[in-house]
């Protein structure tokens, strides 16, 4: 009787293991996303190129060590800024690229408005500058101070945002103008990108956290109790920083997608890996969702060295209407995944 009923129980518990495991879904599975991101590793002579639908990688030549890079509004061409001051114009409609024409000192970062014009921000001589491509020259709109570096621009075309490294503040200015209106102060320690966010009321600041009151302190910088990169998002209207999302490594860039509903952030050092990443957060639960390996997945695999084994990027633009087809024929190394399924999201085993 006790051995019978010691098998009914036994019967029991397999059934009910089976219901609860059997054939069950994740509750939770990562939105799926389309489009191209073209990223800037620090000082190198190429763009990588990803791929949002896979995680493929690919990278379009450039010929001289960049600073930075800007898109097209129409995403048809894409415009290289040397950290000489050159620039150059990469056309994905016409297969073309322009020749090399030097137009600043030391551009640092740059920013698309609504008009076509690109705002530059020159370190070297201290000046924002708004540029058309093609232009031999660019017009002086305003002085800004030393350490000034990231820009931005709002929906609207009417206000700029600039981040200043050294005093990790960030500057409002009315674009009409050139005008400040606002002067915010302590957005955070190492500040690199400030977006508008898309209810209007907060800034998204890119924290790379590398150093805090001019001493190490994040991934990669510090050598103990290392503080990771992440999101600031400061308030407009009390200039205070309200929250802090943590993505990892060092944040340096910050877009967020045409229907406001996620960010992408760009990071160096992202540690286990130690390989730069896109990290896409959901904009109003403040959580990160997924992670694409940028820079490893394709070096490791095609036994190319990253200098000093060290994955550093810088900026990027994210045109989530591209398709590979576009673009194909204006890379010098056509997409490639580091794994067989064609996805190079990161996960432990993808990186070595």
């Amino acid at each position: 009787m006790i051995r019978i009923c010691m098998n009914l129980l036994a019967i029991v518990f397999l059934f009910l293991l089976s219901c609860s495991t059997g054939g069950d879904q994740p509750e939770y599975q990562p939105p799926s996303f389309k489009g191209i991101v073209y990223v800037q590793p620090v000082k190198a002579d190429h763009v990588a190129v990803l791929n949002l639908a896979n995680g493929e990688t690919g990278r379009i030549g450039a010929g001289k060590s960049l600073g930075s890079i800007s898109l097209s509004k129409s995403g048809n061409a894409l415009d290289l800024f040397s950290v000489s001051g050159s620039v150059r114009r990469i056309d994905f409609v016409k297969h073309s690229r322009s020749k090399w024409r030097k137009v600043f000192r030391k551009p640092c970062s740059t920013a698309t408005a609504g008009t076509g014009e690109i705002l530059v921000t020159d370190s070297r001589r201290r000046r924002l500058y708004s540029y058309l491509p093609g232009n031999i020259k660019a017009h002086k709109e305003m002085k800004i101070a030393r350490g000034t570096c990231g820009v931005s621009v709002s929906r609207d075309g009417k206000e700029i945002y600039l981040v200043n490294r050294l005093t990790s503040s960030i500057r409002i200015i009315r674009k009409d103008g050139f005008e400040l209106l606002t002067d915010i102060r302590s957005a955070g320690n190492s500040i690199h990108k400030a977006l508008i966010a898309p209810s209007g009321t907060e800034l998204w600041v890119a924290e790379g956290n590398e150093f805090r009151k001019g001493k190490p302190y994040g991934v990669g910088f510090a050598k103990v109790d290392a503080r990771p990169g992440g999101i600031n998002i400061v308030s407009i209207r009390s200039g205070k920083v309200e929250d802090f999302i943590i993505v990892g490594g060092n944040v340096v860039d910050l877009a967020f997608s045409g229907d406001g509903r996620y960010a992408f952030a760009l990071s160096s050092q992202m540690p286990e890996y130690d390989e730069a990443s896109l990290t896409v957060i959901n904009v109003k639960k403040r959580r990160v969702i997924k992670n694409y390996a940028l820079c490893k997945t394709c070096h490791v695999w095609k036994g190319v060295d990253i200098p000093g084994a060290k994955a550093f990027v810088s900026s990027m633009q994210v045109d989530e209407k591209s398709r590979p087809e576009k673009i194909t024929a204006s890379m010098d190394m056509p997409f490639f995944s580091s794994r067989i399924s064609g996805n190079s999201l990161i996960e432990p085993s993808s990186i070595k």
